[in-house]
């Protein structure tokens, strides 16, 4: 977080600064609904495997935006630090 605050930092707001912590989630959030709606429209959008396998990435994805947000406090803890070294 420090390294990319100082290459950075000064093109971010302090809006954008402080949402940080919030940008991993919500990616992960979004190709989980991305994953899912090709799920549901028939596979037509991402390259399958087997069946399901839209679905399964979903749910990795859905899992993975509960493990990030669960980890939310230290990402605003570092993006802190990052702050205060710049």
């Amino acid at each position: 977080m420090r390294g990319y605050l100082a290459g950075s930092g000064a093109l971010l707001a302090p809006v954008e600064i402080a949402l940080l912590p919030l940008a991993g989630p919500l990616i992960a959030l979004e190709t989980g609904i991305r994953f899912l709606t090709d799920h549901l429209s028939g596979d037509l959008y991402f390259r399958i495997h087997r069946p399901g396998h839209n679905l399964d990435r979903a749910r990795v994805q859905l899992r993975l935006t509960e493990q990030l947000l669960a980890g939310a406090g230290e990402a605003r803890r570092l993006v802190e630090v990052g702050r205060r070294a710049g």
